[in-house]
Parts: structure tokens; sequence; C-alpha cells
């Protein structure tokens, strides 16, 4: 029996920031299906920057702008919706003024959210995405699951919608191994289990660079590596309920790695944990993440660190 995300308090409601640019508006397609698919309420929210503010100054004032503002937004909504989506979800409105990410945290903590759906930027000159610096704040900063979306045009054929069938046969789950692996683990499973799909559980063993002078056997040391996190994975894989896990083990650059996982298991989601100031495999909190999304293969579901997340909400 599946277990509905709202009733299980991962996704209870739904936040999704938009700047009315085209990656906002596949990140609100996204932000919709999920609020539809949970049954739960879905808030959209632009945050005013007091610098535009204060340039629009001369053509408006602040009640004025505010009034302008929402009118906008909702207009931007019903464009991006299908009119029986948006009679379904019932999104409901908002502005702020201010810095966006401090703005969309402190939405976050007021109406008690517990998603934020964002979309990133478009590709740059290497064919990769560049992250915006609200996401980058978010996926830094969040006490909350942030979903990360690509825009339409990060992978090839996109457009812009979101498949019913959306995430596909599997989702791919970042794992690093150490104390918090059982506990994330078990919340991507939690994951795949409303979903209703495969979980494939991924670990990348880091390929190191020796120096020219080093002569020890590099290769049996990554087998042995590769070895070991295989049988762990495996334990963990064993230990989740009501759905199907599978293990990976690659060598190589962790986001590189993980991306390619998801690609060739035609992935609809990628769900990866971040730390604090250690995040996934030793990288600060949210770079790994944003690395993955760099490559654009699919969404990625950010879950935020428990203690953190508890200390905040305190």
């Amino acid at each position: 029996m599946r277990t509905s995300v709202g009733q299980s308090g991962l996704f209870s409601s739904v936040l999704c920031p938009v700047d009315f640019s085209e990656h906002s508006r596949v990140a609100l397609r996204f932000a919709s299906a999920l609020s539809r698919r949970a049954e739960v309420p879905l808030r959209v929210l632009f945050v005013n920057d007091p610098l535009l503010v204060a340039a629009a100054a001369a053509a408006y004032n602040v009640e004025s702008l505010g009034a302008a503002t929402e009118t906008e937004l909702k207009r931007f909504v019903t464009s991006t919706l299908t009119a029986k989506t948006a009679k379904v979800v019932a999104p409901t409105f908002g502005t702020a003024l201010g810095k966006p990410p401090r703005e969309i945290l402190r939405a976050v903590t007021a109406g008690g959210y517990g998603l934020i759906v964002v979309g990133t930027k478009g590709l740059n000159g290497a064919k990769r995405l560049m992250l915006g610096s609200t996401t980058s704040a978010l996926l830094a900063t969040s006490p909350v699951p942030v979903l990360a979306v690509p825009p339409a045009d990060a992978a090839s054929g996109g457009t812009g919608t979101v498949p019913a069938s959306w995430p596909g046969r599997a989702i791919v789950a970042a794992i690093e191994l150490g104390p918090h692996a059982t506990s994330d683990v078990a919340r991507a499973a939690e994951v795949a289990r409303w979903f209703g799909v495969r979980l494939v559980l991924v670990h990348v063993v880091p390929m190191p660079t020796p120096p020219a002078w080093f002569s020890a056997d590099l290769d049996t040391h990554l087998r042995h590596d590769c070895d070991r996190a295989e049988r762990a994975l495996q334990t963990l894989a064993s230990a989740t309920t009501g759905v199907k896990s599978t293990v990976c083990v690659r060598i190589g650059h962790p986001p590189d790695e993980i991306a390619t996982v998801a690609r060739e298991q035609h992935a609809g989601l990628i769900v990866m944990a971040l730390r604090g100031r250690a995040g996934l495999f030793g990288e600060a909190a949210g770079s790994c993440t944003y690395q993955v999304l760099c490559h654009g293969v699919a969404p990625v579901l950010a879950l935020p660190d428990l203690a953190r997340a508890a200390r905040q909400s305190r």
C-alpha cells in the first residue's frame, strides 16, 4: 500500500518561489504535480528585491507595486498550469520584500511548508547548468527538503512539462557510507516507496590523483574499497521494506558518477542528503548537489541534515 507523502510528513505542503523566468515556470509545473499527487497545499511566492523596489519607486509606491506584482504572479501561474491542474491544485499566492533566500526561508518557517521547489538557471558555454545564488543558498541552509529542477533544455528533448510517469521506473539515491547512511537510505526508500518505483543506491569511491613517484598498487586498494562499499550498500538495501532496492558502486568524481548512473538508469529523480559544513563526500553543504545539478540529468531532491533541521525549528 502506497503511503502518502503528505501523510508521512515529508511533503506536508509545497512552497514554490518563482522569478517569472522560464526555469521557474518548469519548477512550478513540478511543484504542481507533487502538490496534486500528495494532495497537499501549494503556495507560489515571489520576492521583490529592495533594490528593484527602489528603482521602481518613481513609477509605483510600495502598495501599488505589491498589488501589481501579485497580479502578474497570478497571470504567470495561469499561463503555466493548465486550467484543469490549476483548479485541482488551487495554488495560493504570496509576495515579499527582501533578499530572496532569507524571505523564502522566513515563509517556510511561518507557513510550516514541508518542501521547497525551485528552478535552476540555463546552460552555460560548457553545456552545463548555472545554479542561481538563491538556489545555492537554499541548498546550504534550508531546514526542509529542496527539489531543484533543471530547465527544460537541460536534457535532450526536454519539453518543460512533467510526464505523467515521472519519475519513471527508478530513482537514484547517492549514499555516503558512515554514521548517517542508515538514515539516508531510509529517507530515500520512503520517497521511492511513495512513488512506487525502484531505488538505486549509489556510492562513489573517489579516484585519487597520485604523484608521479607513487608506486603502490592503487588498483588493488580501489577494488578493496569497492568491495567493502558494495557489501555495506547491500546490507542497507536489504533493510528497506516495501521497495525494490539495487546497489551500484563506482570509482571516480562523485558528482559525475552520480549523474552518469542516473542517466543509465533513466531515473527521473536523484535524492541526495545535505550535511552541515561537511557535506556529501566531504563537500560543503549543497556543493556536491550543485555539481550533480550542473549535469542537468534530472531534478534533485536535497534532503537537509536532520540535526540542522531540528536546530532551526526550535
